[in-house]
């Protein structure tokens, strides 16, 4: 089956399972044949993903790592934190159980063999500048939560390669869903929208929020320190280049390093109002540069492991003019995969006669 954002092209293409709501509901069973009202009104019900009968892609997992109740749930709490903030008030919910559910589903998913696969989005997969309908209603609380998702998993992933144990690595995982809550209350709404680059007022401001996401838990029993250290430092840098602080070299904790190169992978991977999605390898390639610099060689080591260069059930091109499907990454080489060409899997460590020239989808 086939990953892909529920839009009008996708008419005609039968369901390979079933389309859930956050509380469990079938909207769609498995099966079904999408029609263009079908589609409009999943992407009314805010359903970002869809999986389709596609042979091509028979036999490859390429599911979220997490379901519709934690997108529910992130959803929620990027919006009522948003308007909270702004209102001066402490965010209710982040601290309840379903935060403590979504962290939990996010551990477990990084807990097996496969690296996880990120979450799509409809702002991820329509991709290009200007495509987005910012000013949507729940639009930015939509990719804010995407962003806190996709940032849980790479932690909790890259974390188990670095041998973090249960006395750090939930708690960094919370951390990692609630980094940006103050986010779209540092830029306001019309920086959201701006298509151009932020000027310097919106810099600054963005700048902010990490104070502003620290402040919104400020009172709270439920936080320790450490958790708060991640939060406020997930935008400084090893060698002094990063905010708010610019701390630098021993006066950051490694894991938090940790959370700032997951972040910083999941945003680049992630659309914003000023610029498109960066494709996963060039992404990965940008953290490899920063190895030793901006962040421990390895916290980045282990954040490529994790992810891997090429995401399993994406399309890619070769070097043979074909294009094949990812079955799975490569083992010891993030750079050659298991890749499905013409139905035949070929392990491009074992055939070196053959190269990947990017991601097509």
């Amino acid at each position: 089956m086939r990953a892909a954002v529920p839009e009008d092209g996708l008419a005609g293409q039968a369901l390979a399972e079933p389309v859930l709501a956050a509380d469990g509901r079938v909207l769609c069973r498995a099966g079904a044949v999408l029609t263009v009202p079908v589609l409009e009104k999943l992407r009314q019900l805010e359903v970002d993903v869809v999986y389709v009968d596609d042979p091509g892609f028979g036999g490859i997992d390429a599911r979220e790592s997490v379901g519709c109740f934690a997108k529910s749930t992130m959803r929620r709490i990027m919006a009522s934190a948003a308007s909270a903030v702004a209102a001066g008030r402490v965010p209710a919910g982040l601290n309840d159980r379903d935060i403590e559910r979504v962290a939990a589903e996010v551990l477990d998913a990084a807990a097996g063999d496969l690296p996880p696969c990120l979450l799509w989005s409809r702002e991820r997969g329509l991709g290009a500048v200007g495509q987005v309908d910012w000013a949507e209603p729940g639009a930015v609380a939509g990719a804010l939560a995407i962003h806190a998702l996709n940032t849980a998993l790479v932690v909790a992933a890259s974390g188990r390669s670095l041998r973090l144990g249960p006395a750090q690595l939930p708690h960094l995982v919370v951390a990692a869903l609630v980094l940006d809550v103050g986010m779209a209350a540092a830029l306001g709404p019309v920086a959201w929208r701006r298509t151009g680059d932020l000027d310097a007022e919106e810099r600054g401001r963005l700048r902010l929020h990490p104070q502003a996401s620290l402040e919104a838990f400020d009172g709270s029993a439920h936080w320790d320190t450490f958790q708060r250290i991640a939060v406020l430092q997930h935008h400084e840098r090893l060698d002094g280049s990063g905010y708010p602080y610019g701390l630098s070299g021993d006066r950051l904790h490694p894991a938090v390093l940790l959370v700032a190169a997951a972040d910083m992978y999941a945003a680049l991977c992630e659309p914003r109002p000023h610029r498109a999605a960066w494709r996963p390898e060039d992404v990965v390639e940008m953290l490899m540069s920063t190895a030793g610099m901006e962040f421990p060689v390895e916290v980045v080591r282990a954040v490529v492991s994790a992810v891997g260069l090429y995401p399993r059930g994406g399309t890619v091109a070769l070097s043979d003019g074909r294009t094949g499907v990812v079955v799975r990454s490569g083992q010891g080489n993030f750079d050659r995969p298991t890749v499905r060409i013409d139905g035949e899997e070929v392990d491009l460590n074992r055939d070196l006669t053959l190269a990947l020239q990017g991601i097509v989808a």
